[in-house]
């Protein structure tokens, strides 16, 4: 299998700072030989040499020391399943992952979703006894099981999206956007700009939105409009539903976040 889940992004950010020690050195003396003035004498005039001394202060030594700086961090990882039942197909599991690396206040440094959806089909090999043979073929199917951002442009959405933009595009989008937010400042965005579907407010696309949408975004402001036409510029899938329980998955990283040593 290339890769299930991405669980674990880790980040150390260490600063060290250091001024190097550095010195005054000072060095005094006395003047130099000097001559007295004479009077009209023809004789010679006497001279009187003052000795020369030399004499050395110590330079005090100026030690400046900026003691080393660590910043926190902590790590976090969520993991939820769900059953999906469909009504027009067999029904399948969903396993929604996230890992998140936070900062001191909480704030989200790095974070990575993604989803395994298992499929009825999956398991269309489950009989009573398999020889070592069969055991081992079906071992090496659930080894190349893959993850929907794994699947890349596979995944098949691009061409029925609103966006235009494939499953791990809109991903992307996403993880970008809610960095710098801490868990609870996701929470109550998706509580306020997302609808009874867990989509945010179609306002790139308002001939999709429905009456109610409609009503409930006439309450924003233009700031939070133009925010919310950005966001589903790029991304319009839902961040919570049948299909994946981004939301709940990244509540479950801070409840168990350890700190990065």
């Amino acid at each position: 299998m290339k890769r299930i889940v991405s669980l674990l992004l880790t980040l150390v950010v260490i600063f060290t700072m250091a001024v190097p020690v550095f010195a005054v050195d000072a060095t005094t003396s006395a003047s130099e030989a000097w001559t007295e003035p004479t009077t009209t004498t023809t004789a010679p005039k006497p001279t009187t040499t003052a000795p020369t001394t030399t004499t050395t202060t110590p330079a005090p030594v100026v030690t400046t020391v900026i003691k080393e700086v660590q910043k926190k961090l902590w790590h976090g990882i969520g993991m939820v399943p769900n059953y999906r039942f469909n009504a027009t197909r067999p029904d399948n599991l969903n396993i929604t992952t996230a890992a998140v690396v936070f900062d001191e206040a909480g704030r989200i440094v790095e974070l990575q979703w993604d989803v395994l959806e298992i499929t009825p089909a999956m398991f269309e090999w489950l009989p009573k006894t398999l020889t070592a043979a069969e055991k081992e073929a079906k071992n090496d199917a659930i080894l190349a099981w893959e993850a929907k951002t794994e699947e890349g442009f596979d995944y098949g959405m691009a061409k029925s999206a609103l966006t235009k933009k494939e499953w791990f595009e809109q991903l992307d989008f996403y993880e970008e956007f809610f960095k710098g937010m801490t868990v609870t400042e996701v929470a109550m965005w998706f509580n306020k700009y997302c609808d009874a579907n867990g989509r945010p407010y179609k306002l790139a696309f308002p001939e999709k939105m429905t009456d109610a949408d409609k009503a409930v975004v006439a309450t924003f402001t233009e700031a939070e409009k133009q925010m919310l036409t950005d966001v589903t510029t790029s991304a319009t899938m839902s961040l919570q539903d049948p299909h994946s329980y981004f939301i709940k998955a990244l509540l479950k990283t801070w409840a168990g976040r350890v700190e990065i040593k």
